[in-house]
């Protein structure tokens, strides 16, 4: 992200995002409960839609699957709606879903049976044949998946990983508890990652403040770097700060790593190119994510950029196109009009932010209507 374009930003839009409180937060949580046929149990599983999710819609999203308990979830929430609120924000927007804890007939119903890998089987098994087909149908959700886990829960994605390493796309196990498995993780881990390449998987995961766990969270670093996969890995040690303050640093952390290619830093690449450069490394980006993500973010920064390099002529078709992809953004409206005036067409750029001003109007937020008016004012002079 570009200083000029934070600044704008600052100046247009987040006044906006700052007067609109969430007042979704009811519509945005479902509670869902469905007859495992596979658990001989009804099991219940909450998924919350990501801000401005739109059922008739056809724009989809990537789907963060988390175990964990209701507290956490509401930070979960907050985490992941503040960091991908804005375009040039470090993730994407997602669904959430919230698992059930699946264990075995016989094992007893305690926050380690999990952290056991007894019941992992069974629990691959409801994913796939049950809720995987269940958000598939009642949700706009994109093939990408993440699956998540902190502590007694930080297990089960591991687990995943080493039992079906293709069933999600990015695993995050923040301090597993490693001293709790009984199902031989660690040995399983090896064979995996010695027989499957996963060019397209990444891990995080993070060592705790527990010391029991700082032996096998050594084996574990051991075998994920003396793997012959091609598995893309963060390996952390947290375990100097609070045992609860890792859930609220890692996540972030995790998320901004996994998805850093989609907003590269180095826009300098794209200028001899121009955005036809910045549309085909999207493109390539599909292999990966298994969809088209948005260039919205990366064609404005290089639309900065050609303006400042006085390339107005080719700033001005890249934030057309822009606009073609959102056309009602007072934000890109401001920053075409900027590119038509170092052009010299001034009436078309004051005829752009006429169209600007009347979207500022019908949001009533004076902040926004005082900047557009300023911009034209200062046009005209």
């Amino acid at each position: 992200m570009r200083l000029s374009t934070l600044i704008l930003l600052l100046l247009s839009i987040t006044i906006c995002h700052g007067a609109k409180a969430d007042t979704t937060n009811v519509s945005r949580i479902k509670h869902i409960k469905i007859n495992s046929k596979l658990a001989s149990q009804d099991i219940e599983f909450t998924v919350i839609t990501p801000q401005g999710y739109d059922p008739k819609s056809t724009q989809r999203y990537p789907v963060f699957y988390t175990q964990t308990d209701s507290i956490r979830l509401k930070l979960i929430k907050q985490q992941l709606d503040w960091l991908s609120h804005l375009d040039f924000g470090p993730v994407p927007k997602m669904l959430i879903v919230a698992l059930p804890s699946i264990t075995l007939p016989n094992q007893p119903k305690h926050k380690n049976a999990a952290a056991s890998g007894l019941s992992t089987p069974l629990a691959i098994k409801v994913l796939t044949e049950e809720i995987f087909p269940y958000i598939d149908t009642h949700f706009h959700n994109q093939p990408f998946k993440i699956i998540e886990g902190y502590s007694t829960q930080a297990n089960f994605p591991l687990d995943i990983l080493a039992s079906k390493p293709a069933l999600f796309n990015a695993y995050i196990s923040i301090s597993p508890a490693l001293v709790l498995d009984k199902s031989a993780l660690l040995k399983r881990l090896t064979t995996t990652l010695s027989k499957h390449q996963l060019p397209h998987t990444s891990l995080y995961t993070s060592l705790g403040s527990f010391e029991q766990n700082k032996p096998l969270f050594k084996q574990l670093e051991k075998i994920i770097k003396g793997g012959k996969s091609e598995l893309a890995y963060q390996l952390v040690d947290l375990s100097e700060i609070n045992y609860y303050t890792t859930p609220v640093t890692a996540l972030p952390q995790a998320l901004e790593q996994l998805f850093k290619d989609r907003q590269p830093q180095d826009i300098e690449q794209f200028r001899a190119q121009g955005m036809e450069g910045v549309i085909r490394y999207y493109e390539q980006l599909k292999d990966k994510y298994g969809y088209l993500m948005s260039p919205l973010s990366t064609l404005v920064d290089l639309g900065q950029l050609q303006l400042e390099h006085n390339e107005a002529t080719a700033a001005q078709q890249t934030f057309e196109h822009i606009i073609k992809l959102k056309p009602n953004s007072l934000y890109y409206l401001t920053l075409l009009a900027k590119a038509q005036q170092k052009n010299h067409q001034i009436l078309t750029a004051k005829q752009t932010l006429q169209k600007a001003l009347k979207l500022a109007k019908a949001t009533k937020i004076q902040g926004e209507i005082d900047y557009v008016e300023s911009q034209i004012k200062a046009l005209v002079q």
